[in-house]
């Protein structure tokens, strides 16, 4: 291919991203019915007992995190894409627990119903408050039952789901069984217990398991970590692994019609065109994405 100088190969471009696309999708963790005088569960938290390494999984991603330490009610979910709600406390767990409320559980259906993915990751029998979870489950037709599950810790062989995609057995400690009705459908079910289970309530998704699962202690265990992750990609919509982005060209290279377009960019930095964008930019076949902070990226034009 003939050289042509890097003014005439190279586009530096700003990403303009929709408003769905302006920030970062937020993953919520809840610090408000989890709340126990000696921490679990909190992203800061790296011992055993914390969720540190599952942060990390969600920045990972492209993420980012938050910690919601008051009330979820419509103004708290709107900016999140997924809210984990995890082990709520008991009165045995903290002297002034703080319950899912009846209206808690219709703020957090109707988030989920316009589109909000939520995570419920409760416990086993004594270890949590299923009572009260139970009144936000039931919007998905989940009921937590209080009870321990017996089969062990090494949890497989999984069934075939995009879910379990490269999983075989899963390390869960003392988890509790779950009772379903419509719209939730079992995911894993062993020995006629439903121990996994999800459901689809509107526009968005719910995933549950009667256990903390992702903490520190055992998120390395068996398939723990990459089935985190496939279930963190649902929830979070990239399931696809294509991210769709709006470019605006920013230069002095004559790039004929291109006007403002939606592009779609492939994780190995390939943009896709269509046909008719192609024409528009049949001269170029590189360009350089400026996107937040200056960082920038190389991709080639497909």
């Amino acid at each position: 291919m003939k050289y042509r100088s890097l003014t005439a190969v190279l586009i530096v471009c700003v990403l303009t991203v929709s408003q769905s696309f302006a920030q970062k999708p937020v993953v919520g963790l809840d610090c408000f019915h989890n709340n126990e005088p000696t921490p679990h569960y909190t992203w800061q938290l790296t011992s055993v007992g914390g969720f540190s390494q599952c942060a990390q999984l969600i920045l990972g991603l492209g993420a980012d995190t938050a910690s919601i330490q008051t009330s979820p009610d419509s103004a708290v979910l709107a900016p999140l894409k997924v809210f984990i709600i995890v082990d709520p406390d008991d009165s045995s767990e903290s002297p002034d627990p703080e319950f899912v409320t009846p209206a808690e559980a219709d703020a957090i259906d109707k988030w989920v119903q316009r589109g909000g993915s939520l995570l419920l990751l409760t416990n086993n029998k004594g270890n949590c408050d299923l009572t009260h979870v139970n009144i936000l489950a039931a919007k998905f037709g989940i009921t937590f039952n209080s009870d321990t599950y017996g089969g062990g810790a090494d949890l497989g062989p999984l069934p075939a789901n995009p879910l379990f995609a490269g999983c075989d057995t899963l390390h869960i400690v003392d988890m509790c069984t779950q009772t379903l009705v419509a719209p939730a459908q079992a995911l894993f079910t062993l020995g006629g217990s439903v121990l996994i289970s999800t459901a689809l309530q509107g526009n968005g998704k719910v995933f549950a398991m009667g256990d903390p699962w992702l903490y520190n202690e055992y998120i390395n265990s068996k398939d723990n970590k990459l089935c985190g992750t496939n279930v963190m990609k649902w929830l979070l919509g990239l399931t696809t692994g294509v991210a769709s982005l709006r470019m605006v060209p920013q230069t002095n290279v004559d790039l004929q019609r291109s006007s403002t377009v939606a592009r779609t960019f492939l994780p190995n930095g390939r943009l896709i065109l269509n046909a008719g964008q192609k024409a528009s930019f049949a001269h170029v076949n590189a360009c350089i994405i400026v996107g937040p902070a200056g960082v920038s990226k190389s991709i080639l034009i497909n």
